[in-house]
């Protein structure tokens, strides 16, 4: 019967198995699977004493990527020829040492590919270079005129389609027929190319796995006579599971019956193709590895038609992780899946084995209590040992392998853990009261509450929970040492007015937003406090919502958190700067760190893991941002972020750090207050050049996940200009823009998905600091973005906005309206 939550859907209800036990009340359902056959009615499986299941894998077999070639042409836009060559330098650095490098006769950037490769040094000479081509003549000499003068070992690599249905509704060929067809081509290739030096031959009966296994096996032992395979030049016979139509265990029993019973078996390097349809690609090939093959060919991180290829980066790290040398490079996961995602133009999923974003992060309570006490164990362990952490085993509960053998952090693993406490801390306020908290902040209240429920015994409920918040970021001093009277903005000037016991004081600041003007003003007047980070969210959806600033300060060698919380954007901010200045003379900051930890500044990642895209939408708008031409789009549908990154010249030194003061990036943000007020604020960000910071994380739509990267990325997009830059490189984007990056941005795993737009603030703007700025007088009611290069995005803001808001965050706001009006 239809289901009153989703029409479209039939819920089982018909008749239980006969023999199902009382348990089990699954019902049978109105799917039309009787129009399929089984696996053993389609194709014989001779196989009955099978001696695969007692091996184990001992070695890495021969790995042979097929990206340029099979995973090219699943593309929906092929690889250009900057491409292909990026992603071959990467799997030569990797450490394959036979690649599929195209499809000569099939298009000319695949010949061109070719011919690149033969008139340049970029395979060295111990790689050996593969080119595909059907049993057809004319595609056979194209095939052949292309590897002339290669230098390096070559395969000519021919297949035809055996199984029953392409030889009936696609050749039209008859057993025999296919047959001659096949040894035609097969005697083409060796009367082509047989004299050629150093060039090897490959067969493929393309569908081998719903092939007769007869069949099969006459057919590839006829190619290896006529190819005169011989252990000085063994002809690879690759058996593929094009389309995957059985259990893994089939498979494997088809490549052993195969391993047994081919001629000339010591002359032949058998090989395997697994495809995905079914998910078990990764299942086909290690098994068929027990069964007998050599040498495995899929694509990195399993590109591929339909459902891709077998994914050579798991199962060269699933090796790893049993203690078996995959023999190919994955010290550095992060750079290659940038390369993989770039080339191919396709993201590779958050929960991707080894590679996703998310692999190595726990949100369960019991995971993240396991893998902190494992951690702790590991360092005592190491200790006991007198070895490093590197070299002694690894037995991390729910962590497979080490983070850092792909070059990962432990960040991810570590801040949930520190952030988490009891409840969900960050989970409740963020559902409940629309409370999205920086990385670091989470782990600060998530310390306070579980103090607090230490003392009580209990848990926490919401309310109580946002009590917890208010006291220790909100609650306004009762006898503040200094007070602000007044913060106003007139053209390129901000006007700020102090008082301080008693005695009013005002300063004016050009080129300089509010949150510059009010720190300078504190540090004349004798309370000064540097602000690490702003991130402000909204608490609710609508232009009615409350604004939240959230600020991490900093004052001589401690640092801590403040918040402001008002209707007006601007207004917050300055009541954040303003509690933490107070709370700064308190001398009771809320968080604590040495100043070596501290003293090069705060990196982007470190901060919070901000996600510039998202940043407080004080409006009932929600707007993406683009950020080159031919980019992806990012949308967020609970916060749009209104910044535009520009890379400078490193600004004046601070902390007595020139020499090595990382790049600043100006970042300037308008925010609609009401109907007509627009309010600036402009800071600088500065980026940490770090190696974990350089990782690649690529998402176009992904709710809550942001980077560093992200933002940096649109920083080296951005025209260059300011003092130092040469006139010729003006108004140019870097050579490393986000073209090279395939248009996408990295990001960082998130427990709560609680992650903001993040400024870094720093000296004052100079005045030749040519930012995109969202000035008032450019601005309708909504204001539409600017991308890096400047140019308005207001149509895509307006579509956007037709969409509707996000329906769930609506309510969660409403809800997020009443308890702190009951609060």
């Amino acid at each position: 019967m239809p289901s009153s939550a989703f029409p479209t859907l039939t819920t089982p209800a018909g008749p239980t198995l006969a023999d199902a036990p009382a348990w089990n009340r699954q019902r049978s359902s109105t799917m039309p699977s009787h129009r399929y056959r089984d696996a053993h009615s389609r194709v014989d499986i001779p196989l009955a004493d099978r001696e695969w299941p007692s091996r184990r894998l001992l070695q890495a077999p021969l790995w042979v990527p097929v990206d340029l070639r099979d995973g090219n042409q699943a593309l929906a836009e092929p690889m250009d020829p900057a491409r292909k060559r990026r992603l071959f330098e990467l799997m030569v650095a990797m450490g394959y040492k036979e690649i599929e490098v195209g499809y000569p006769s099939a298009s000319r950037t695949d010949y061109d590919f070719v011919r690149l490769i033969a008139e340049s040094d970029i395979a060295p000479d111990d790689v050996t270079v593969v080119v595909f081509t059907p049993a057809r003549r004319d595609l056979i000499e194209r095939t052949v005129e292309s590897i002339r003068g290669i230098r390096n070992d070559v395969v000519i690599h021919m297949y035809t389609a055996t199984a029953p249905i392409w030889r009936d509704v696609v050749l039209g060929q008859d057993r025999a027929g296919l047959r001659r067809l096949i040894l035609s081509g097969g005697r083409d290739v060796l009367h082509l190319a047989g004299d050629l030096p150093r060039v090897r031959f490959e067969f493929s009966p393309e569908v081998f796995n719903t092939t007769e296994p007869d069949y099969a096996l006459e057919v590839c032992n006829a190619m290896t006579e006529l190819w005169e395979a011989s252990t000085d030049r063994p002809v690879i016979l690759n058996l593929p599971a094009t389309v995957e139509i059985a259990t893994p265990n089939v498979y494997a029993d088809q490549i052993e019956y195969m391993h047994r019973h081919l001629d000339r078996r010591d002359s032949v390097v058998l090989s395997v193709h697994p495809h995905n349809d079914r998910g078990t690609g990764i299942a086909c090939a290690e098994l068929a590895v027990l069964a007998g093959a050599q040498r495995v060919e899929g694509c990195l991180f399993g590109n591929g038609e339909r459902t891709g290829n077998v994914d050579l980066a798991t199962l060269a790290l699933n090796l790893h992780a049993q203690g078996v040398d995959p023999m190919i490079d994955f010290s550095d996961i992060d750079e290659i899946r940038r390369t993989v995602e770039h080339c191919n133009r396709i993201e590779i999923h958050p929960r991707h084995p080894y590679a996703g974003d998310l692999v190595h992060t726990a949100f369960s309570g019991t995971h993240q209590d396991a893998i902190k006490k494992g951690f702790a164990e590991h360092r005592r362990r190491a200790a006991a040992e007198r070895r490093p952490e590197r070299e002694i085993e690894w037995r991390v509960p729910y962590l497979p392998i080490d983070p850092a053998d792909v070059g990962r952090s432990y960040d991810e693993v570590i801040r949930v853990n520190s952030q988490s406490g009891k409840g969900g801390i960050a989970y409740v306020l963020e559902t409940e009261f629309g409370i999205e908290l920086p990385r670091r902040l989470q782990i600060d209240f998530a310390r306070r509450v579980q103090q607090h429920t230490d003392a009580s015994g209990g848990e926490v409920a919401g309310e109580q929970l946002w009590g917890l918040f208010h006291e220790a970021y909100l609650a306004a001093s009762a006898e503040p040492a200094v007070e602000l009277v007044d913060c106003s903005t007139s053209g390129r000037s901000t006007r700020v007015t102090l008082r301080a016991g008693g005695v009013e004081c005002t300063s004016s600041r050009d080129d300089a937003g509010p949150v510059e003007a009010l720190t300078a003003a504190l540090a004349e007047a004798g309370h000064p406090v540097e602000v690490l980070s702003l991130h402000q969210t909204s608490m609710s959806a609508g232009s009615t919502g409350d604004a939240l600033t959230l600020i991490e300060y900093r004052r001589g060698r401690t640092t801590g958190w403040a918040a402001g919380l008002d209707r007006s954007v601007h207004s917050a901010t300055l009541h954040a700067v303003m509690r933490a200045s107070a709370a700064a003379e308190r001398g009771r900051p809320t968080q604590s760190r040495s100043a070596d930890g501290a003293a090069g500044g705060v990196s982007v990642r470190d901060a919070a893991e901000g996600d510039p895209r998202r940043d407080h939408e004080h409006g009932d708008r929600h707007h993406g941002v683009e950020d080159a031409p031919g980019s992806r789009r990012l949308e967020e549908p609970r916060q749009r972020s209104r910044a535009v990154a520009e890379q400078e010249e490193p600004a004046q030194a601070r902390d007595g750090a020139a020499q090595h003061e990382p790049p600043a990036i100006r970042v300037a943000l308008s925010v609609a207050e009401g109907a007509h007020q627009h309010h600036r604020v402009e800071v600088d960000v500065r980026v940490e050049q770090r190696d974990r910071e350089a990782r690649g994380h690529h998402s176009a739509q992904r709710r809550g996940v942001g980077g560093a990267r992200a933002q940096r990325l649109r920083a080296q997009c951005a025209p260059r200009r300011g003092p130092g830059v040469p006139e010729e490189e003006r108004d140019a984007a870097p050579a490393h823009d986000l073209e090279e990056h395939g248009g996408a941005f990295d990001h960082e795993p998130d427990a709560g998905d609680a992650e903001q737009f993040e400024h870094r603030v720093g000296e004052p703007a100079d005045e030749h600091h040519g930012q995109h700025v969202l000035t008032p007088d450019a601005l309708p009611q909504h204001e539409g973005v600017l991308r890096a290069d400047g140019h308005d995005e207001r149509e895509a803001a307006a579509r956007s906005d037709e969409k509707g808001n996000d329906h769930a965050h609506t309510l969660r706001a409403a809800s997020a309206s009443r308890r702190l009006q009951r609060t």
